[in-house]
Parts: C-alpha cells; structure tokens; sequence
C-alpha cells in the first residue's frame, strides 16, 4: 500500500478519503498488521475522511508531498469545475513551500493535455514533468515476461514540483472557463466541427 510505503521512507503520512469506510478499511488494515504505525524506525500514518475539493483549513502550507492514484481521472467526469477545484486546494496546502511536489498517478496517456490541466490549475511557479511508471521502475530482469500484463505499462506518473514565489492560481469559476474554452476548441479542431457544434449549446456541454 502506498500510506504505509512511503511511511516507511520516515514520513509522516495522511490518508484521505471521501468515503467513510474506504477510512474505516484503511484503519482496520492498519490494526490488523503488528508493528505497523508504531513509531519505531518510520513515519506516522494518520487518516481523514474529507472532500478533495475543499479540503480542512488547518491544511495550508502544511504538505511537502500529495500524491493521488486515479482521483483526478474521476474528477474528470463530474465537470472540470471538480478539477479545478481540486488542484487549487493542493496548491494551498503547499503554499509557502518550496520544493513541495504533487504526484499525479493516471491512466491518461495524453501526456500535453494532462500537464495543460495541470499548469491552467495549479498556476505559475511550478515545474511540470511526466513519465510511464515503466520508465521510473528499476528493471526486473526478466525481459518481456508479463510486459502486457504489467499494470506500469498504462500507469502515467506526472509530477508538479512548487518552487519559489508561487503566484495563487485564479479562482475555480475562472479556471473552469478557461478550461473549458481551451478544451472545446481543441475538441471543434480536432473534428472539424463548426463552432456551434450543430446548434448544441455550449453551456450543455459537460467535460
């Protein structure tokens, strides 16, 4: 599990969910595993069911590192909104931190628009980078046995790492229009679609 992983690196870790069982299940894994967030050579593990889009006050400026696994995929689906949302909370909690990073671990192999998201949300101040999980692991030695099955073959890995003099990213209404007009457009691009797209209102739209 990645709480406790990176817990045993000596970092203090806080697992979030909306879900209060997803909580309650992280907890009782963590009871039933002897020696685990005791203290003695790692990290603490902690856990907080709250929302991703408005995240507990008492956060800011108190994260060096978040990492998400597939939480921005779904997003995703609610609308932008949820997206931008999200990623302006991550920039609070890791204001006035220079050095602090965010891990984005996906399905999306689009790399330029995954980083495109991120740099409308997250602002200036912030370096971007992205890379399969294939090519960060260590190799197996085992040549292409398994490589189809393998599930860092699809997992992508960007990162955004704050350094100094971090600009606050526009509000989250400001973000999800802007957002929306890059995205429509690439769309109407893309399909050589007329710019009304067919008498279907723009505001019905939900990406």
């Amino acid at each position: 599990r990645l709480g406790p992983a990176i817990a045993a690196l000596g970092c203090d870790v806080m697992e979030a969910d909306a879900s209060h069982k997803a909580i309650e299940a992280l907890m009782a894994e963590a009871a039933a595993n002897p020696g685990f967030n005791d203290g003695k050579g790692t990290g603490s593990v902690r856990w907080k069911t709250c929302d991703a889009t408005v995240l507990p006050q008492e956060w800011s400026s108190s994260f060096d590192l978040i990492v998400e696994k597939g939480l921005i995929d779904s997003l995703q689906f609610g609308g932008i909104g949820m997206v931008a949302e999200t990623l302006r909370e991550v920039a609070r909690v890791g204001q006035q931190r220079d050095g602090m990073a965010f891990v984005s671990l996906s399905d999306e192999l689009v790399a330029p628009m995954r980083l495109e998201l991120l740099q409308l949300c997250l602002g200036d101040g912030w370096v971007f980078n992205h890379a399969p999980l294939s090519e960060l692991l260590p190799p197996t030695g085992t040549g292409q046995q398994n490589e189809a099955l393998s599930p860092s073959n699809s997992c992508q890995v960007y990162t955004a790492v704050r350094v100094k003099g971090m600009k606050s990213p526009a509000t989250a209404s400001e973000l999800t229009e802007s957002l929306q007009d890059r995205f429509l457009n690439r769309f109407v691009r893309k399909l050589d679609l007329s710019p009304d797209f067919g008498g279907v209102r723009r505001d019905r739209l939900r990406l």
